[in-house]
């Protein structure tokens, strides 16, 4: 954490989604329905959690915390493989949000979408279309305080389900992806079994509800 925050790279893309997508089509069929979705975000290292615990006073993550305050809608990305660490993250998620409240920034009804990816994995896919349960059965702390935060007033909450890789076949299916490399903390690294078969999972839900508020039915499905 000792680079300047200069040194990040900054990302955009933009999204745009097809007329069956749009939430205009949902109460109106007048007037354009193209719906674009445009995301700004810098590339920060990972294990935030760890970084609010142990590393607080370094100036990356002060700045890092400066830029989270401002937005409107924060996206949680969560390995949902590594609920041994839900003591850890809730512990982390709390000074985070507490630096949230402290900040005056003048953002109301902010939302934060908890995200939980690699569902391509058996004991995450089977549940893959209830993920406020999933994330309550395996991150119950990291819940707690999300839904406490939430009650007392500052903002919503909503859990997704998300697989970078999917799946392959419908009657037995099976993850579609190739390990490359494995530590001890679990998998390190992996491509894709099949590009030709490619069918992520949820990845456009949680960015959807973020900039709308709202589900939509069809981004939440395969």
């Amino acid at each position: 954490m000792d680079a300047n925050v200069d040194d990040v790279k900054d990302y955009s893309i933009e999204i745009v989604l097809k007329d069956q997508f749009s939430w205009r089509r949902l109460n109106t069929s007048v007037g354009s329905s193209l719906v674009r979705l445009n995301i700004n975000c810098k590339d920060y290292s990972g294990e935030f959690f760890q970084d609010v615990l142990y590393q607080a006073a370094t100036p990356l993550l002060r700045d890092y915390l400066e830029d989270a305050v401002q937005a409107k809608g924060i996206m949680l990305l969560v390995d949902g493989l590594a609920n041994r660490k839900d003591k850890e993250y809730a512990n982390g998620l709390d000074k985070f949000l507490i630096a949230l409240d402290r900040a005056e920034t003048g953002v109301i009804n902010r939302r934060i979408a908890l995200v939980l990816t690699k569902c391509e994995q058996p004991e995450l896919w089977v549940n893959r279309h209830q993920p406020t349960y999933v994330a309550t059965a395996r991150f119950p702390e990291v819940m707690k305080r999300l839904q406490a935060w939430e009650q007392s007033g500052p903002g919503s909450i909503d859990c997704f389900t998300t697989s970078a890789f999917g799946m392959l076949g419908e009657r037995h299916p099976e993850p579609n992806m190739r390990r490359i490399s494995r530590d001890r903390e679990g998998i390190k690294e992996s491509i894709l079994k099949n590009p030709q078969g490619w069918k992520p999972f949820g990845l456009v839900a949680p960015i959807y509800w973020l900039c709308t508020g709202q589900r939509h039915r069809k981004l939440d499905q395969e």
